[in-house]
């Protein structure tokens, strides 16, 4: 019940985390206006948007101007889930448990962000920073887990630029890797 739970609050946070990645850089509200379509700007009903679901629901299309949706909502809520999952399988439902969930939630924003944008908004950043400073302080993490992140970008042909995002959270017994391969495409 536990597990179901936190795969629930993983997708529910990564739709949030959507709102994020889509909003901060353009220093948008994260309130208001509701959620809209990218495409056509119409605002997204309740029951279109229940994360991972209403996605699949609708094949990836607005259901207004049935313009596509990018992949990216989907994988950051699947994303977030998981990662909500790993940490709660590898620390218990304790304070280290969801400081490094909230750490990694930070983490897979800045990432998404960053491939589309090039920007690390301060909204994101600076929680990570007083997070690290705060457990470090408290003494977690001396040495018995270390959280990666490694980022490669490349640049394939038609100006396709690739980036691959590799969060890894590492301990002395397991290690668990998430890698999410994004893709974002520029004009010509």
């Amino acid at each position: 019940l536990t597990m179901a739970f936190c795969i629930l609050f993983g997708l529910v946070f990564g739709s949030f985390l959507n709102v994020c990645i889509a909003r901060l850089p353009r220093h948008e509200s994260l309130l208001k206006p509701r959620s809209r379509c990218p495409r056509c700007g119409v605002p997204i009903s309740a029951y279109d948007n229940i994360p991972l679901l209403s996605w699949l629901l609708l094949r990836g299309r607005c259901r207004s101007c049935r313009g596509g949706i990018s992949w990216r909502y989907p994988l950051v809520e699947a994303a977030t889930a998981g990662l909500f999952v790993a940490c709660y399988q590898r620390f218990g439902l304790t304070l280290e448990g969801v400081g490094n969930a909230v750490f990694c939630f930070l983490l897979l924003g800045l990432a998404f962000t960053d491939a589309e944008t090039m920007l690390l908004p301060d909204t994101l950043t600076l929680p990570g920073l007083l997070i690290g400073v705060l457990f470090a302080t408290a003494g977690y993490n001396q040495g018995a887990y270390t959280p990666t992140v490694e980022v490669k970008y490349a640049l394939g042909p038609r100006t396709q630029l690739s980036a691959s995002y590799v969060v890894t959270i590492e301990n002395q017994l397991q290690s668990t890797t998430l890698n999410l391969q994004y893709l974002s495409f520029d004009a010509q």
